[in-house]
């Protein structure tokens, strides 16, 4: 076959030169095809450190070539002597979709990758796109019961630069989830991990859910993942998961006991016991719940009190319960407390929306009337009493809760 050299101006190659004394020359069957090529490749590196890397932009050249849908591009032959690299490059003609057809996939599916047969009819063929669509078509199969689909095309035909192709799945036998194996040495009910990780037994396989278990695990401050979840499917069509876990330390309890002098209206001095305490136990019963009291009384007569507790997945439901409580007391003159409930419909990992109830109370316990009626003036403080209802929504989605480096997260209230 004749070959036709064709540089810029006279000679018949495109030559790159390699810093690491490597040349590289593509030599074209067809005239024309130095011209696509300019054309398409305009900013090929000029540089190689050695002959493995001059071989690796010899292969960025046809992977480029090949996704602009050239798909005739070859190297005829590639001669390596000394310190230079002759490659015979054939590019061919552009090819063009004539049809891409729906075969036998479920319409539903199509129109969630959305596939349209008109977008393939005498459009530029890709490769990528192609492979695109597999991959959306195989992942929602994955996350709707079927981990063993396959997707290829069928009945290609290949005529005057067009190609002519079906789509065809086979989704395989559906699988649902059984149960979850607990390994490790973790307290935690395994009711609660499915509810958490939202694989209900009986419910559809889904891969993403099993992808996002380990992150989803890791936010659980009272446990460690020794390794990510795996899946093990049953002849019966049952996925069971496989976590192994163990306890980390979250509980926590601490308090401080202290004498404080204090000095009398007949001036002499009369010691008082002081207290400061905190107890924070967390997964205490195995089931995800906490629950959280400290009190401290530093000043004479000034206590001070907070309470909360949450319990996650009531009676194997989706739904948990959420309360506080928090009481400041003034010497003998003022009182404080703020309370509040909500029950959370959960949505799976921290998400959630939630339905809760309010009270804010302060009252003076002493009210000096004869200096009111002196002064004509009211105390500083006044009685107040106020009562709160509203909803709450929470929607995260961050690689780490406790310390995120990307993501999103959403709280309406």
């Amino acid at each position: 076959m004749r070959k036709y050299i064709c540089l810029i101006s006279i000679f018949c190659y495109l030559s790159i030169e390699i810093k690491a004394q490597i040349s590289i020359q593509l030599v074209f069957e067809n005239p024309q095809d130095s011209i696509i090529f300019l054309k398409n490749k305009p900013n090929l590196p000029k540089t190689a450190a050695d002959t493995a890397s001059a071989v690796n932009i010899l292969r960025g050249v046809m992977g480029g070539l090949h996704a602009q849908t050239f798909l005739e591009a070859s190297f005829d032959s590639i001669i390596i002597f000394q310190k230079n690299i002759i490659a015979y490059l054939h590019i061919g003609k552009p090819y063009k979709w004539a049809s891409l057809r729906n075969g036998n996939v479920n319409p539903d599916y199509l129109s969630q990758v959305g596939y349209r047969e008109r977008l393939f009819e005498n459009k530029p063929f890709s490769a990528k796109e192609i492979a695109d669509i597999e991959e959306k078509l195989l992942n929602f199969a994955e996350d709707t019961g079927f981990p063993f689909a396959q997707v290829w095309l069928d009945s290609i035909k290949v005529e005057n630069a067009t190609v002519l192709a079906a789509l065809m799945m086979k989704t395989g036998s559906p699988f649902r989830f059984d149960s979850i194996e607990l390994s490790g040495f973790a307290k935690i009910s395994p009711r609660f991990l499915e509810n958490y990780l939202d694989v209900k037994k009986g419910s559809l396989f889904n891969r993403t859910k099993v992808l996002k278990m380990a992150a989803r695990l890791a936010e659980l401050p009272y446990l460690t993942v020794r390794k990510p979840p795996t899946v093990r499917f049953t002849e019966g069509g049952y996925a069971v998961v496989n976590v192994l876990l163990d306890n980390r330390k979250a509980s926590r309890w601490d308090f401080l006991v202290g004498v404080q002098p204090t000095t009398q209206p007949d001036g002499s001095q009369k010691f008082g016991i002081t207290f400061n305490g905190t107890a924070d136990f967390q997964n205490l019963f195995g089931v995800g719940e906490r629950i959280y009291a400290s009190f401290e009384n530093v000043r004479p007569q000034s206590p001070r009190l907070n309470v909360k507790a949450s319990y996650p997945y009531i009676l194997n439901l989706p739904y948990g319960f959420e309360g506080a409580f928090d009481l400041y007391k003034r010497d003998s003159t003022y009182i404080e407390t703020h309370a509040n409930a909500g029950v959370q419909y959960l949505l799976g990992g921290s998400n959630y929306l939630k339905l809760f109830w309010q009270n804010y109370k302060a009252n003076n316990l002493i009210i000096n009337r004869l200096q009111i009626e002196q002064t004509r003036r009211l105390p500083s403080t006044l009685d107040v009493s106020t009562n709160t209802l509203g909803l709450e929504f929470l929607k995260q989605q961050l690689d780490y809760r406790f310390n995120p480096r990307q993501g999103w997260a959403i709280l309406l209230r």
